[in-house]
């Protein structure tokens, strides 16, 4: 069911996608850490968060969760997608970029909140670009960028 706006470029259903693993349980990027900063730039943006969509990092699982949040995006049930960091996503570049493509295709915005990313802007789309292209280098150094 596709959502029916009342102001067309008010945005006003999203959801959150968080990555993360239990052992990775800081201020700042533990998984309750991300849903905090979430819910508190949907607040800031006027959005409601309908769905949280939750994968934890294991050696052998899949991202259901992410397989659904694409599923839902292609059926029209949110508008706008909030995550931590672009690299919650994936770090692979090709899936980032697989993934936004099926999210664009939807008409969904990304937003993230420690990035300050919003692709509903031409300057987001500009940043999306060298973000993932930065995440790209990063992960191909030798220590992982760490």
């Amino acid at each position: 069911m596709k959502i029916q706006k009342t102001f067309p470029n008010q945005l006003n259903i999203g959801v959150a996608y968080i990555y993360g693993s239990l052992d990775m349980q800081d201020a700042t990027r533990g998984i309750d850490a991300q849903l905090r900063q979430i819910k508190a730039r949907a607040a800031q943006d006027g959005v409601e968060i309908v769905e949280v969509y939750i994968d934890q990092k294991t050696a052998t699982k899949a991202r259901s969760s992410l397989e659904t949040l694409l599923a839902d995006a292609k059926s029209g049930k949110f508008e706008v997608l909030y995550c931590h960091r672009l690299d919650r996503l994936s770090r692979k570049l090709h899936y980032v970029i697989e993934i936004i493509r099926q999210l664009n295709s939807n008409d969904v915005v990304i937003r993230t909140t420690e990035q300050n990313l919003d692709t509903k802007s031409p300057e987001g789309k500009l940043i999306l670009h060298m973000l993932i292209a930065l995440g790209n280098y990063w992960t191909g150094l030798p220590d992982g960028g760490e």
